[in-house]
């Protein structure tokens, strides 16, 4: 087993930055999307627990975000909802994250 040596830019630049959740706000793309499993209560659920995740504790593990693309500036990120499921959120600022998007994978 070979052991990776990272410098800490190289091991930050998948982190969320975000230096406090301050304000969550949903995109009306995002509102669709949840109406769309509005015969879902599961995954409404799960995504109601996301968000709460991402509230309270947005480096927690268990949300397994991910750096999806898009500039410097705005970046795509994807936390896991579930097994079969991902929210698509945007990083506004370091206090703000706009939710754009939730499906299955």
């Amino acid at each position: 087993m070979t052991a990776t040596i990272m410098n800490s830019r190289a091991r930050d630049a998948d982190v969320l930055p975000i230096r406090k959740v301050e304000r969550i706000w949903a995109t009306s793309s995002f509102a669709k999307s949840v109406q769309r499993h509005r015969r879902n209560p599961y995954l409404r659920k799960r995504i109601d627990g996301c968000v709460d995740r991402l509230s309270t504790n947005h480096r927690s593990p268990g949300l397994n975000l991910e750096r999806l693309g898009g500039g410097k500036r705005r970046s795509f990120w994807s936390a896991r909802v579930d097994g079969e499921a991902r929210l698509i959120l945007v990083p506004v600022n370091q206090t703000e994250i706009a939710l754009a998007h939730v499906d299955h994978h």
